[in-house]
């Protein structure tokens, strides 16, 4: 799987330190089975909020921090696919994949906006194991 991530300067201390350690375990395992899923029907390729500008009309009131971008998308793989998948790692806001304008099928990559930084940061460290 080909994962990157853009450099944050800062550390999760929210999952550092403390917190029920069988809680962290189940979502660990969750977003294992996400990525695991994205791997076999995508490719899955996931970096920080880079082009931002092709959400849409709506993107200003996006929040590029809590946004993930999910790349080498199958033609299979829907907005709601993405949603239920994602939705296993953490709360999330918008699911946005752009489709051609002529053929009306998605290009390969999409969006995916949690309704937290640290969520999103969270989902890019689990593709970093």
């Amino acid at each position: 799987m080909d994962f990157t991530r853009r450099a944050r300067g800062r550390g999760d201390e929210r999952r550092a330190g403390g917190g029920d350690r069988d809680e962290r375990d189940d979502r660990d395992d969750r977003v294992d089975r996400v990525m695991a899923a994205l791997s076999g029907a995508a490719g899955g390729r996931i970096t920080a909020a880079a082009g931002l500008n092709l959400l849409g009309a709506g993107g200003a009131d996006r929040n590029a921090e809590a946004t993930v971008y999910v790349g080498n998308l199958d033609s299979q793989v829907t907005e709601e696919l993405l949603w239920e998948l994602f939705l296993q790692a953490g709360p999330v806001t918008n699911v946005y994949v752009p489709k051609d304008r002529v053929t009306s099928t998605h290009q390969g990559y999409g969006f995916v906006e949690f309704r937290s930084e640290e969520d999103a940061e969270y989902v890019r460290a689990m593709a970093m194991r």
